[in-house]
């Protein structure tokens, strides 16, 4: 059985491929939804060697705005706009077609709660 986080990334990847794309996410240190834009997985222009300390429950890429590379919780991401939105429903069954337009979160019924779900 393929653990939940694998499969989100799996899936992410597989949906974003090497496009850009942005993220909301909750940050429980500031307790508030914050957005990261410019994204992308598989930079290795800024890499030194080394081994990754990511943990296995999160991802990490490159984020071109701040020139650096950004971690984030899987459990935490509210939703991924590349080209659509995908909420974390989307990406965990490997929906190709996301949301069009998101105007409220609560349409959707994502909350500060529903990011911990996974």
């Amino acid at each position: 059985m393929v653990d939940v986080n694998t499969q989100f990334k799996n899936n992410l990847r597989d949906l974003v491929g090497s496009a850009f794309f942005s993220i909301k996410y909750y940050s429980t240190k500031e307790q508030k939804y914050k957005n990261y834009g410019s994204l992308r997985f598989d930079v290795k222009k800024h890499l030194q060697g080394g081994k990754s300390t990511a943990k296995e429950h999160s991802f990490t890429v490159y984020d071109m705005s701040a020139k650096h590379y950004r971690s984030f919780v899987v459990s935490k991401t509210v939703y991924i706009k590349c080209g659509a939105f995908y909420t974390q429903d989307d990406i965990l069954s490997g929906k190709k077609k996301g949301l069009s337009k998101l105007t409220k979160m609560s349409q959707v019924g994502l909350s500060v709660e529903r990011a911990y779900v996974l």
